[in-house]
């Protein structure tokens, strides 16, 4: 991971009542998610919240695949915001390809 890419570690993925997914999700690396931003690979590293809170070493990624979702909004403690920061649960409603891949406990990086 270069130092200019973000990261997010999807908690959930849950349905609006319009049907729209929205995702449940936590910037992990010290970079702030704003509005705009464009996920581009979908990943999975067999850790926990806790893992990554106490820092320990990060396992290999696998089921990598390539996504094109671009961050359209983002609700955080039910306020909409232009960027979340990290460490910080924020839903994100995401638009374009790729979505069916996006599952709880998967990585998403900029």
């Amino acid at each position: 991971m270069s130092l200019e890419e973000k990261e997010l570690l999807v908690r959930a993925v849950k349905a609006e009542a319009t049907g729209h997914l929205i995702v449940i999700g936590i910037p992990n690396n010290g970079k702030t998610i704003r509005v705009g931003d464009i996920f581009t690979t979908r990943y999975e590293a067999p850790q926990t919240v806790e893992d990554i809170l106490v820092e320990l070493p990060r396992p290999t990624p696998t089921n990598r695949a390539e996504i094109a979702l671009t961050v359209v909004a983002i609700d955080s403690m039910r306020q909409q915001i232009d960027e979340l920061p990290h460490g910080v649960t924020g839903a994100l409603r995401l638009a374009g390809s790729g979505m069916e891949s996006v599952a709880p406990n998967c990585f998403l990086l900029t």
